[in-house]
C-alpha cells in the first residue's frame, strides 16, 4: 500500500465525518503543524496516521486524554504536549476534554461563578457594623446644618418612619433634639438636628 506524503488539511474533515473547527482542534492536541505550500496545508503521511488513530479512538467512545496517555506510552513519553493544555495561534486547547466540551467551556465557568461567589460571600465572616456610625452621620447633619426627611432621620435613629411621625413635632435621642422643620421636596417632613443641653 503507497503511503501518501502529504494530504491537503481541507480534506480531512469529510474524511473523518467532523467539522473544520473539530479537525483543527484536534491537530492543535496533537502538536500537528500543517506545512503551507501556497495558501493550502497539508499534513504529512505519519500525521495523517496519529489523526487516523485518534479518529478510531474517539470514534470507539475513547476520550482525548486516554489518547494522549496511550500515544505517550507507545512513544516513550514524547508527547507531553498531549497532557497539558497548550497554546497555538493564539487558541488555549485544554486535553482530557471533547471538543463539544471544550466549546461548553465558557458557560460551565459562568454556571461555577454564578454558584461560588454567592457561597464564598456567605462563608465570609460578617463584617462588623460600625455601632457609632449613625451617632457620627448626626453629627455631621448637626454642624453642617442639615435636614433630614422623616425617612433618613427613622434610618439613623434604626426606627419606623411612622415612630418617628408620632413622636410629634420635637424629640430627644441619642444626645440630639430633633425638631421639625418644614417640609423636604415630596412633601415629606423635615427635621433639624441640635443638641440636647446637658445637665449639670
Amino acid at each position: 500500500m503507497t503511503k501518501l506524503d502529504r494530504v491537503p488539511v481541507a480534506q480531512l474533515p469529510d474524511k473523518y465525518g467532523i467539522v473544520k473547527s473539530v479537525l483543527y482542534d484536534r491537530i492543535n492536541r496533537l502538536g500537528i503543524k500543517p506545512t503551507k505550500i501556497g495558501n493550502k496545508s497539508y499534513v504529512s503521511g505519519e500525521q495523517l496516521e496519529l489523526l487516523d488513530q485518534l479518529d478510531a479512538h474517539m470514534k470507539a467512545g475513547g476520550s482525548m486524554a486516554d489518547f494522549a496517555d496511550q500515544y505517550a506510552s507507545q512513544s516513550g513519553g514524547q508527547s507531553e504536549h498531549l497532557d497539558s493544555a497548550s497554546q497555538s495561534d493564539g487558541q488555549l486547547t485544554v486535553t482530557g476534554l471533547t471538543a463539544s466540551q471544550v466549546g461548553q467551556l465558557p458557560q460551565l465557568i459562568e454556571g461555577l461563578i454564578t454558584r461560588l461567589i454567592p457561597a464564598i460571600v456567605r462563608q465570609l465572616p460578617a463584617l462588623a457594623p460600625d455601632p457609632v456610625a449613625h451617632l457620627r452621620a448626626l453629627e455631621e447633619t448637626y454642624k453642617n446644618g442639615w435636614l433630614l426627611s422623616t425617612r433618613e432621620l427613622a434610618t439613623l435613629l434604626k426606627l419606623a418612619p411612622s415612630t418617628v411621625r408620632g413622636y410629634g413635632t420635637k424629640f430627644e435621642d441619642a444626645g440630639f433634639v430633633f425638631t421639625r422643620a418644614g417640609q423636604r421636596k415630596g412633601g415629606e417632613v423635615a427635621w433639624s438636628v441640635g443638641k440636647a443641653r446637658k445637665s449639670k
